[in-house]
């Protein structure tokens, strides 16, 4: 039922169907199940290694996907088999077919397989600790992808768990507060409005929370602000129409999600509003809008966090788990979201959807085999810290991909 292939990460796919991953937040459930780790009795053992540093087992790393054909989640789940590939695993992927009990039937099936490491994206909190606590149970290591709880007892557990191996990616509430500077620090605006959907949503909630809270702190006022479901069509035209006509005044639109913007296209049209656009949502309708000039900005592709996830993964199956000050797994969440205008919208599209930005080399740097000076926990948060547009752009001039010229035209110096 399940077939083994290599991921082809696509420059061109279906528009995100779900809010959880404009920046894939996981929602709360009350149909919480515990993690015991009394069946965890001991961690995996260490791949052995052959003279040249090189592991001399192939290892098999099974990852989910919530739903295929959607761009954000095709997106995250290709750019974690890119980066697994690049270290020499065996991947295997599965479509939970947004469905939950499909979910943890793909785990187990895949855990029957004798996978080395699942690697796991949860569509909210308690399916986590499900697949954590199947993962303990047949000894396996286990990384969580883009989304991470934030209940505190969860994440307890998670660290209690010796098969949990870390978890890299972003802040949505501080992704949602630096779009919000960007916007008061261009010294243009004093009232705007916000959109995002699915109240409950950890990526909406958080990204338009810290929006909504830096606005305030800065006294921008927020005129109104819509939330419509992501999955009817019909709310989220009507709420962003709504939204527009009743705040024809506001000068800028600051959305967490593309398909509001999308939406109220025809209502600003129809109005003729001169109000600039800013959203949180990176795919191929975003980026020609850029292109267009119909955005003022666009930040996203939260998915480049698969490439420090797979390094940790390998390292844990190594025999050298990555830890923290306090010795426990890694919770790095300091990557920023790539932004993109109009002056670096084609450098953009040229080495971050045409290609993987990081390389093969640059991945297999960041293991304890090639380099034992960079797998530690501080180099990870230095080196997901450092994650930027202007960084990717650098790092490729030096390899003599683009020039200094283009730089400066892209606003790079």
């Amino acid at each position: 039922m399940k077939k083994q292939f290599l991921v082809i990460f696509l420059a061109v796919m279906v528009v995100f169907l779900l809010a959880a991953c404009g920046g894939g937040g996981t929602t709360s459930s009350s149909d919480t199940s515990a993690t015991d780790n009394s069946s965890a009795a001991s961690a995996p053992a260490p791949a052995t290694t052959d003279s040249s540093g090189s592991t001399a087992k192939t290892f098999k790393v099974g990852i989910n996907s919530w739903v295929a054909g959607n761009f954000a989640l095709d997106s995250i789940a290709g750019m974690a088999a890119k980066s697994y590939e690049a270290l020499g695993f065996d991947v295997i992927q599965v479509n939970d077919e947004a469905n939950v009990d499909k979910s943890v039937s793909n785990v187990q099936n895949l855990l029957t397989q004798g996978v080395d490491l699942i690697d796991f994206w949860g569509i909210n909190q308690s399916l986590i600790l499900t697949v954590a606590d199947m993962c303990a149970q047949k000894q396996t290591a286990f990384i969580l992808r883009d989304a991470f709880p934030d209940d505190p007892d969860i994440v307890a557990q998670l660290k209690a768990n010796p098969y949990f191996v870390g978890f890299c990616g972003g802040d949505n509430y501080q992704n949602g507060a630096r779009m919000a500077q960007v916007i008061i620090d261009s010294g243009k605006y004093t009232k705007g409005i916000i959109s995002g959907v699915d109240l409950g949503n950890s990526a909406q909630d958080g990204r338009c929370l810290g929006a909504q809270e830096t606005f305030d702190k800065a006294g921008i006022t927020v005129l109104g602000t819509a939330r419509p479901n992501s999955t009817s069509t019909e709310e989220i035209q009507t709420q962003c129409e709504d939204l527009l006509t009743s705040h024809q005044d506001a000068q800028f639109w600051y959305s967490a999600f593309l398909d509001c913007v999308t939406a109220g296209q025809q209502t600003i049209d129809n109005l003729h509003l001169n109000l600039d656009v800013y959203v949180s949502d990176i795919n191929p309708t975003s980026i020609d809008a850029i292109k267009q000039g119909k955005y003022k900005l666009i930040n996203g592709y939260q998915w480049i966090a698969g490439v420090w996830n797979a390094a940790l993964a390998y390292n844990y199956l190594t025999g050298h788990p990555i830890k923290d000050a306090d010795g426990n797994p890694p919770i790095i969440k300091d990557i920023k979201m790539i932004v993109v205008d109009q002056n670096s919208v084609d450098l953009f599209n040229k080495f971050f959807m045409q290609d993987v930005p990081y390389d093969a080399d640059y991945i297999k740097s960041l293991t304890y085999d090639v380099n034992p000076d960079n797998a530690t926990y501080d180099h990870f948060v230095q080196e997901c810290q450092a994650c930027s547009l202007d960084t990717v752009l650098k790092m490729k001039e030096a390899q003599g991909l683009v020039t200094a010229d283009e730089l400066s035209k892209a606003g790079i110096s």
